[in-house]
């Protein structure tokens, strides 16, 4: 099986900007993918629908001081693969009936000035396929048209949410349980 480092998809937080302050909000135009591998080919599924907000109070990263509550949200339905079968197994493999979004709540945010810029380090609750864990996301953070844009990818293992990477054609296809969000 090949191994592949994913896009930046559910924990990347495509970007946060400007809604009315103190909070930001995801806006139109943010995406979140996913990228992953089978035995037989690599695999890209994008959501164009994240949804999400931030008490930061501002959106001057060298005046963010604390941000009290963050959430970014993916509706499962919204991820798109370019293929119908593809789209299918995602949604049975994450359990979209019984847990229609994938929700990232950092309960800790710390920005810090690197390389001219800012970096993000965001850690708290992933919940995927109604299971939730622990993770922790690096992110580059810069001020963008009066708002913030946040990229940063995280490569997670499917498995340990509890969801059973697809297997197709009487398992001659097998989808790598490494993914990069």
């Amino acid at each position: 099986m090949r191994a592949r480092t994913l896009g930046a998809a559910l924990l990347a937080l495509p970007f946060v900007a400007a809604g009315a302050l103190p909070g930001l909000s995801v806006q139109p135009g943010s995406r979140v993918w996913v990228d992953g591998s089978s035995n037989t080919s690599f695999w890209h599924c994008v959501s164009d629908a994240p949804r999400g907000s931030a008490d930061a109070g501002t959106t001057d990263p060298a005046r963010i001081a604390v941000v009290r509550r963050a959430e970014i949200v993916v509706p499962v339905a919204t991820l798109e693969c370019g293929n119908q079968t593809m789209n299918e197994h995602l949604l049975r493999a994450l359990r979209a009936d019984a847990a229609p979004e994938i929700r990232f709540r950092p309960r800790s945010v710390r920005l810090v000035r690197a390389d001219g810029g800012w970096t993000a380090t965001l850690s708290g609750r992933l919940s995927v396929g109604g299971r939730a864990r622990r993770v922790t996301v690096h992110a580059d953070v810069a001020g963008e048209n009066g708002g913030l844009r946040v990229r940063g990818r995280k490569t997670l293992r499917m498995t340990d949410w509890g969801v059973a990477p697809p297997t197709l054609m009487m398992r001659s296809v097998v989808v790598d349980p490494g993914v990069t969000v």
